[in-house]
C-alpha cells in the first residue's frame, strides 16, 4: 500500500514537471510567434491602405476639374523618351499589298448599306461641325448613324483579375499616355462599361505592357520573355476562371498598348496573337497588325496634366497660313534609319525655310533663336512626322493641335481612325524613298490646297483630345467607336 502511494506520488511529480517544461517551451515559442503574427497583420493592413490610397489618388487626379489633357505647352523637344536599347528592328516590309484603310472603309460602308434599316437616322448624339468640316470624314452620314447606335448598344466588360501595378493601371504621362489613360477611363467606369459580363459585346484585358516593361524587363537583356510569359499566364488564368474567352477563343477580347513591344509580347499565346483585337500605337501593316480587325491607337505625348478651365483651349491652334514663316519643321531623337537621313539632307542653317533639327534643346540654331518646340510648330506650315524605330510618332497629333499640316513619312503606318477620317484631307503623305525631294514636294502643293488642309485641322482636333471625363467624339470615344466597327466586321 505504501509502495503504491509512493508510485502515485512519483507519477504526479513527473506529470507536474512535464507540464511545467512544456509550458516553458510553449512560452519560448510564443515569444517568436506572436511578434511574427503582429508583423504579418500590420504589413497586410499597410498594403491594403497603400492600394486604397493609390486608387483614390488616381481617381482624384482623373476626376478633378481638369477639362482636358494637353502636352506641356512650355516644353521644348517632345521626341520619344526611351533608351535605344529598348528598340527592336521592325520586320521586313511586304511589297504589293493592298491599302488596308481602303479595304476597311469599303467594309464600313457595306455594313451601313446593308443594315441601314436597323440604324438610328438621327440618334441621341448629333455631330455638329459645320459645313466647312464635313469633308474630313469619309462618310459623315454613316459615321453619325454608327456612333448613335454605339451609344445605345455597345457594352464592354473589364476583367477584375490581376493585380496592380501590372494590371488595372498604366502610364498617365509621356509618350505611352494613351495606354494608361484608356485603362484608367475603363477602370473608372463610363457609359460603355458594364458590370454584367452577360450583357457585354466585348471584353477588355486591362494589362499594361509599359508597366510590365518597367517592372519585369531586365535592362539591357533585350529579352521580352518575362513579359511574354506574364501576359500568357494572365490570359490563361482568365480563360480558366471565366467562360467568355473560350466561347469565342478571344475574338471578342481586346487589349490596349502604346508600347512598341506590344505586338511582339503576344507570341507565347497563339489565340491572343491571332484572335484578340490589338489596339496599339505601332499600327504597322508590314507586321502582324491587321487593319480590318485591329485598331490604330493615336500616340499622344502628355507631358503633364494641366488643370484648366474651358477657356484654356485657346492654347491650341495657331496662326493662319500667311503668318507662318517656315516651310517645314522637325526636331527629335535619331531613332531608326530614316530620321538621320532627313537630317543629313535637310538640316541646313543656310536655308531659313527648313527648320530641321535633332534634339532641339542642344541645337545651336535653336538656342540662338530661343524658340520652343511648340513655337516652331506654330510658325511652320508643315510639320514632319517621320517614322522612328516604329511607324508611329506623337508628332502627328501635336501637328493637329497647333494647325501645322502633318507630313507623314512612314510607308506602313495605318493612321488612327482611318475608317472614319479622310486623311487625304488632313495630311500630306510622302513616300520614304522620296525624302530627297521633300522640299520640292511641299513647295509644289498648291496654296489653296494647303490652306484648305490647315483649315480642316481645327475640326479634326476634337477627335484627339483626352478629357478628364469622356466627351462625345473625343479620342476615348473614337477608340471605342473603332472597336464597335471591328465588332461588326469581325
Amino acid at each position: 500500500m505504501k509502495e503504491r502511494s509512493k508510485r502515485q506520488k512519483m507519477m504526479k511529480e513527473l506529470c507536474a514537471a512535464s507540464y511545467v517544461g512544456s509550458t516553458k517551451r510553449s512560452g519560448s515559442r510564443n515569444r517568436y510567434i506572436r511578434p511574427l503574427i503582429y508583423v504579418t497583420l500590420v504589413t497586410g493592413m499597410l498594403a491594403f491602405v497603400f492600394v486604397f490610397l493609390n486608387r483614390a489618388f488616381s481617381s482624384y487626379i482623373r476626376r478633378t476639374d481638369c477639362n482636358f489633357w494637353l502636352p506641356n505647352v512650355t516644353g521644348k523637344c517632345t521626341s520619344e523618351n526611351f533608351q535605344q536599347t529598348f528598340a527592336l528592328s521592325s520586320p521586313k516590309r511586304r511589297s504589293g499589298t493592298k491599302n488596308p484603310a481602303e479595304e476597311i472603309q469599303r467594309e464600313f460602308q457595306n455594313i451601313f448599306s446593308k443594315e441601314s434599316s436597323d440604324m438610328v437616322a438621327n440618334g441621341p448624339s448629333v455631330l455638329n461641325i459645320g459645313k466647312d468640316g464635313d469633308d474630313i470624314y469619309l462618310n459623315l452620314s454613316a459615321f453619325r448613324r454608327s456612333y448613335a447606335e454605339m451609344e445605345m448598344k455597345f457594352k464592354i466588360y473589364v476583367y477584375k483579375d490581376g493585380l496592380m501595378p501590372l494590371v488595372h493601371q498604366g502610364p498617365m504621362t509621356g509618350i505611352y499616355a494613351s495606354e494608361g489613360l484608356f485603362i484608367d477611363t475603363m477602370e473608372q467606369g463610363n457609359q460603355f462599361t458594364t458590370e454584367d459580363p452577360e450583357r457585354a459585346n466585348m471584353f477588355f484585358l486591362p494589362y499594361s505592357v509599359r508597366q510590365m516593361v518597367t517592372y519585369l524587363y531586365k535592362p539591357f537583356s533585350r529579352s521580352m520573355q518575362p513579359i511574354k510569359s506574364n501576359i500568357s499566364n494572365y490570359v490563361r488564368n482568365i480563360s480558366v476562371a471565366h467562360p467568355y474567352w473560350n466561347r469565342t477563343r478571344g475574338r471578342d477580347h481586346f487589349f490596349v498598348s502604346c508600347h512598341d513591344w506590344a505586338v511582339y509580347t503576344l507570341r507565347d499565346h497563339a489565340e491572343l496573337s491571332k484572335n484578340a483585337i490589338k489596339v496599339v500605337c505601332n499600327a504597322d501593316k508590314s507586321s502582324s497588325f491587321n487593319a480590318k480587325r485591329d485598331v490604330s491607337l493615336p500616340e499622344i505625348a502628355i507631358r503633364r496634366c494641366k488643370l484648366m478651365s474651358k477657356n484654356r483651349t485657346n492654347e491650341l491652334g495657331g496662326p493662319g497660313p500667311t503668318e507662318r514663316p517656315f516651310l517645314a519643321f522637325f526636331a527629335g531623337q535619331m531613332h531608326g534609319t530614316l530620321r538621320p537621313e532627313i537630317i543629313r539632307l535637310w538640316s541646313n542653317p543656310d536655308d531659313p525655310s527648313m527648320k530641321i533639327f535633332g534634339v532641339l534643346q542642344s541645337h545651336p540654331t535653336s538656342l540662338a533663336d530661343n524658340i520652343t518646340y511648340i513655337e516652331y510648330m506654330k510658325m511652320s506650315k508643315y510639320c514632319l512626322c517621320p517614322r522612328g524605330f516604329d511607324v508611329n510618332s506623337p508628332r502627328l497629333v501635336e501637328a493637329i493641335y497647333y494647325d501645322c499640316v502633318p507630313v507623314v513619312i512612314s510607308d506602313d503606318y495605318i493612321l488612327p481612325f482611318a475608317d472614319v477620317l479622310d486623311w487625304d484631307k488632313l495630311a500630306i503623305r510622302v513616300a520614304e524613298k522620296d525624302i530627297s525631294r521633300l522640299k520640292q514636294i511641299l513647295q509644289e502643293v498648291p496654296q489653296e490646297v494647303y490652306e484648305s488642309i490647315q483649315n480642316r485641322l481645327k475640326f479634326a482636333r476634337r477627335h484627339f483630345l483626352w478629357h478628364a471625363r469622356p466627351l462625345q467624339y473625343d479620342v476615348f470615344s473614337m477608340i471605342v467607336h473603332s472597336l464597335w466597327i471591328r465588332r461588326l466586321t469581325a
